[in-house]
């Protein structure tokens, strides 16, 4: 199944759905949906720029927008600036970013939909198809770009028939999103591969661990920084050793953790110490380290523990096979349902490690 990622225009978006339809309010969610069909979808980037805060009225407006559509799921949201002259306003960097996306993003999708109408998008849009990516583009027909919809391999043209199942009710946006973001996140969870699932359960117990260790510090601090783009490459299938081996990387970039907020919370350790090794040791000092939440740390070590004896990190040897077998996976896959399979073990146990993590971390902070 091909992987999709879409681009949204977001001030373009809602300037031509006001011109063409008079009205703007679209269900974002329900919009990704249609387009992304029956493919699987890595994330959906919005675009737009940042009201000036002095300008209360527009700023507060789109702050409202910004906290609704922070529920839809896979969604990122990328902001550039306004700039005011004089009556008028313009906006800066978010062309740029858009654009630095489409080409930074290629290898995390097959197929690019862009919601947009600008044909400064057209030189990017051929660089990606140089690469062998599918680019389609969507936008009522009046108001899109010839040149951009000629460039990409498909256009779709966004005309009331399209949109009929895109607008919102007469409910508040807020409510509407959050209650269309739960479902599209249901449909997204149901169609999932086992890994894929298990990755998005992951994300969200992130949230739960990093809120539980913001109250044990007393701040804002996260323990676990999510970057967007590897959330995004551990979406995707993994059918060879290769991907295997890449996607365990991944996994282990989500286990460097703030150990520098974290040591603070230990009474005494090792300077050598990383986040697993003081996660233990903050359990024992709070009284909170069981045997099933020591079982749960000592899965992720050898997660870490495969990832560098395995290339590019290690040769290919005897110690790969022993790290594999510790985590209950075949060492030589004999085909790509074998690798997916492994892959979905590995994301499973991370899942539930990160499930017994949140649960001790909420435990100790709810005794503060």
């Amino acid at each position: 199944m091909s992987r999709a990622v879409i681009f949204i225009d977001g001030a373009g978006l809602y300037a031509s759905l006001r011109e063409e339809f008079q009205k703007t309010r679209i269900s974002l969610a329900a919009l990704i949906s249609k387009l992304v069909a029956d493919r699987d979808l890595v994330r959906a980037y919005y675009y737009n720029a940042l009201f000036p805060s002095e300008d209360k009225k527009e700023y507060a407006k789109q702050q409202r927008f910004l906290e609704a559509i922070k529920y839809i799921p896979h969604l990122e949201v990328r902001l550039g600036r306004v700039v005011k002259r004089g009556t008028s306003y313009y906006l800066k960097g978010v062309d740029v970013r858009m654009t630095t996306d489409i080409l930074a993003l290629a290898d995390t999708y097959d197929v690019a939909i862009l919601i947009s109408g600008d044909d400064d998008f057209c030189a990017a849009v051929q660089v990606v198809k140089d690469r062998g990516k599918v680019v389609e583009v969507a936008f009522p027909k009046r108001w899109r770009s010839r040149l951009l919809a000629e460039a990409s391999d498909a256009y779709i043209a966004m005309d009331e028939s399209f949109l009929r199942d895109c607008w919102m009710t007469d409910k508040s946006q807020s409510q509407v999103i959050r209650q269309e973001s739960r479902k599209a996140l249901e449909f997204y969870k149901a169609k999932a591969l086992p890994s894929q699932q298990s990755v998005l359960e992951i994300l969200e117990q992130i949230g739960v661990i990093n809120r539980a260790f913001s109250a044990l510090r007393g701040s804002e601090d996260a323990l676990i920084t999510v970057v967007p783009q590897i959330a995004a490459m551990m979406y995707g299938a993994c059918l060879d050793r290769t991907s295997f081996q890449h996607n365990v990387g991944l996994v282990c970039i989500l286990l460097e953790w703030n150990v520098g907020d974290l040591s603070q919370l230990v009474q005494q350790h090792d300077p050598a110490w990383k986040g697993l090794r003081l996660l233990e040791q903050l359990m024992a000092d709070r009284a909170h380290l069981t045997p099933e939440r020591r079982a749960s740390l000592d899965y992720l070590k050898k997660v870490i523990d495969l990832r560098n004896k395995m290339p590019p990190y290690h040769q290919p040897s005897a110690q790969v096979v022993e790290a594999m077998a510790a985590l209950g996976v075949p060492s030589q896959p004999a085909s790509a349902e074998e690798w997916q399979n492994s892959w979905d073990r590995i994301t499973a146990g991370v899942l539930g490690s990160f499930r017994v993590i949140s649960d001790a971390l909420s435990s100790m902070a709810g005794q503060i």
